[in-house]
């Protein structure tokens, strides 16, 4: 039987690391459109 806090703790760090990898996918993807956004045109003041 497993005890309710073991699952707590699993349910605890398998969120922590899917919210993890979101946030360094997001970052990752920042990081891509800051270059891309470094290689266009400065379209803002147009």
């Amino acid at each position: 039987m497993i005890s309710n806090a073991f699952l707590t703790g699993l349910t605890h760090h398998i969120y922590k690391g899917v919210t993890l990898h979101a946030s360094y996918t997001k970052y990752k993807c920042m990081g891509c459109y800051n270059k891309l956004a470094a290689f266009t045109p400065n379209t803002k003041d147009v």
